[in-house]
């Protein structure tokens, strides 16, 4: 998906390989995403093995470009009952990786979780890199595995607000 509005529900999307850009499952630039009642299970980003990179996200790669923000856009990540389970990343984020998003993006996510995924580097379960706030609400993070934030790995400043979750 590229600068678009995509919603996503009672969706399994599994055994999926990217070997370009990352998002193994999902691929999302410069998009609205909603997500619910989703499965994203045994995907691969095969993408770049830079630790810093923003081609991983075995599971969802997501990400926003400067001059989509500046435009005056805002995207918007929301997962709600969504299982991110067993992906995995040559790099980064097995499960999801959060790449550039501004101060104006909305990322919110409802009974999500995020279990036995695998990074090579950083954020097993999630790796984010952004500038925005990211609220989290019952949510399970387990069993995840990186060399670097096995469950979460944030790497800028960012905001992560953690309610009723484990």
């Amino acid at each position: 998906c590229n600068r678009s509005t995509v919603s996503l529900s009672n969706v399994k999307v599994a055994a999926n390989t990217a070997t370009l850009n990352g998002g193994g499952g999902i691929y999302a630039n410069d998009t609205r995403l909603s997500l619910s009642e989703t499965i994203i299970q045994q995907n691969t980003s095969l993408a770049s093995s830079d630790p810093l990179s923003n081609t991983g996200g075995g599971g969802i790669s997501y990400q926003s470009s400067a001059d989509f923000a500046t435009m005056g856009h805002s995207d918007a990540l929301e997962m709600h009952n969504v299982i991110l389970e067993d992906n995995s990343s040559n790099s980064s984020g097995g499960g999801l990786l959060l790449y550039g998003l501004k101060s104006n993006s909305a990322t919110a996510f409802n009974n999500v979780t995020v279990r036995n995924n695998a990074a090579v580097h950083n954020g097993g379960g999630i790796f984010s890199y952004t500038d925005n706030t990211t609220v989290l609400s019952n949510f399970i993070i387990e069993g995840n595995t990186a060399a670097r934030g096995a469950g979460v790995y944030v790497g800028a400043p960012h905001y992560f607000q953690l309610t009723n979750s484990i």
